[in-house]
């Protein structure tokens, strides 16, 4: 038996209306991220070319922070993170970054062949064959205050993305 949803009058118009707008649900429903992501790198792409237009060279970070179920950017981080060199595979590339007491921090790259992974200190060049990083204390944060901090984000992972200017 042959049950028929659409008028047979006009059951082709009706059937490409209805996969068309369920095409435009599908579009509107995955636009959210995808919106957050164009202007997300809209922001990059401009701090990028303003750090190039100025005639120097170096590292810009984007700092995001993991959720349960979204990353997003971090408009500021509690602490600077500071790169001076990295390997070229890891621009643009997430790093993880997850702190681990008011001393040290933990480190890593989740590549796609092997995971590379370095415990660091605060206030200590970590010097590594794929990074060297720094991540100073904040100098206007006394002791106390910055142990309040970190104990607000240890339980929180970060992710960074590193790119070149």
């Amino acid at each position: 038996m042959r049950v028929d949803l659409f008028p047979k009058v006009g059951r082709r118009s009706w059937n490409g209306l209805a996969s068309f707008a369920l095409c435009i649900a599908f579009l509107c429903i995955g636009s959210c991220t995808t919106r957050e992501q164009r202007a997300d790198q809209l922001m990059t792409d401009r701090c990028l070319d303003s750090l190039s237009a100025q005639g120097g060279h170096g590292y810009f970070v984007v700092p995001y922070i993991i959720g349960r179920f979204k990353t997003s950017r971090v408009v500021k981080m509690p602490f600077p993170v500071a790169v001076s060199s990295m390997d070229k595979v890891l621009a643009g590339k997430p790093i993880r970054l997850r702190v681990l007491d008011t001393v040290s921090y933990h480190l890593s790259d989740p590549g796609d062949t092997l995971e590379r992974t370095s415990i660091g200190e605060f206030d200590t060049v970590l010097d590594e064959d794929w990074i060297t990083i720094n991540i100073p204390r904040p100098p206007d944060l006394d002791d106390a205050t910055f142990g309040r901090v970190i104990a607000n984000t240890r339980h929180s992972d970060f992710e960074l993305k590193v790119y070149a200017y």
